[in-house]
């Protein structure tokens, strides 16, 4: 007795799944043990290459299996993973054999251009219409957490940049383009977070902001290492992307597992509350009103210590050793 398409599809997800999480594993195991090691560093790039060409290999074959306008969703989520897979496998070559840096090079178009396509899909995901009221609300909780958000980029990334650099050239631009797509992936994330969807797509779409929190996360800790200059490729770092990446197979995963154990509680949920609709839209009702008043409070302690390190910079004494003494003489 053969096996039904459906049933043949739910497998060949699990499996995904089981070697993506096979893969999160072994490399967090290798960043773990073989922190500092040079030697180990082709391998731990191959992690990343490795699953993100999974990821996107996920999405492919789920655009396949869908319609509508979830097939274009789809298709523009595996895009947007392939080209952030092309920049891997460009940082790979320059780090490994070529011994360049991989920084304002091919890579960095690769993981540029995932940014806005990756966005593209999340707002071409299909949902269930809004009410004028759920609409108006919707606007207002969104425009209250973006707010507050931008002032947290503002104060933590785009300011000291601003403020650190001398010359205003293509590094420069990059740099504040890296800081502007994480900043558009958060808007996107809100969107999903506050879309009207079905109660059977509450888990995987839980799991899809997940990996986008955890990306935007990573991105961020990135940039802070870069300015501060403490940035070591192959550091623990690279699990961040690698378990988001990892995660987008785990998320097409649950979408074939037919009630998962994460829709099962959000029924419960549902049940408990008597609330019916979707649980994402009523739960994340409270993060505005969370974002708004960490938000503040955030800014105004970012802002404080960014200008505490500015007045001790200010003051602190030009210490120069006897070389560049020489170095300027000569």
């Amino acid at each position: 007795m053969t096996d039904s398409p459906k049933r043949q599809v739910r497998l060949h997800f699990r499996s995904a799944a089981v070697l993506a999480a096979t893969i999160a594993l072994l490399h967090l195991g290798i960043l773990i043990f073989g922190e500092g090691d040079i030697s180990l560093l082709p391998i731990k790039d191959g992690f990343l290459i490795l699953s993100s060409a999974l990821a996107a290999a996920a999405m492919f074959y789920t655009a396949y299996h869908s319609a509508g306008r979830s097939r274009w969703a789809w298709i523009v989520f595996a895009a947007a993973i392939l080209f952030n897979t092309i920049g891997e496998l460009i940082w790979a070559a320059l780090e490994v054999i070529l011994r360049a840096s991989p920084f304002l090079s091919g890579a960095d178009v690769g993981y540029l251009i995932f940014y806005p396509l990756f966005a593209l899909g999340i707002f071409l995901l299909p949902e269930e219409p809004f009410t004028s009221r759920e609409k108006f609300k919707f606007l207002l909780d969104a425009a209250i957490v973006i707010i507050s958000v931008t002032l947290v980029f503002w104060v933590l990334l785009i300011a000291p940049l601003i403020i650190s650099t001398k010359v205003f050239d293509l590094e420069f631009a990059v740099s504040l383009a890296y800081i502007l797509m994480d900043l558009l992936l958060f808007f996107a994330l809100v969107e999903l977070l506050f879309k009207k969807l079905d109660s059977r797509e509450q888990g995987p779409i839980l799991l899809l902001a997940l990996s986008i929190a955890v990306m935007i996360l990573s991105d961020t800790i990135f940039f802070i290492q870069v300015q501060e200059g403490t940035f070591v490729s192959g550091s623990l770092l690279d699990i961040g992307w690698s378990q988001a990446a990892c995660s987008w197979v785990w998320q097409q995963s649950f979408r074939r597992t037919p009630l998962s154990w994460i829709d099962r509680r959000c029924r419960l949920l549902q049940r408990a509350t008597g609330r019916a609709g979707p649980i994402t839209f009523h739960f994340w009702g409270l993060v505005p009103y969370s974002c708004s008043l960490s938000g503040g409070r955030i800014s105004s302690v970012l802002s404080t210590i960014s200008s505490h390190r500015h007045i001790r910079s200010s003051h602190r004494p030009d210490v120069r050793s006897p070389e560049d003494d020489l170095r300027r003489e000569q």
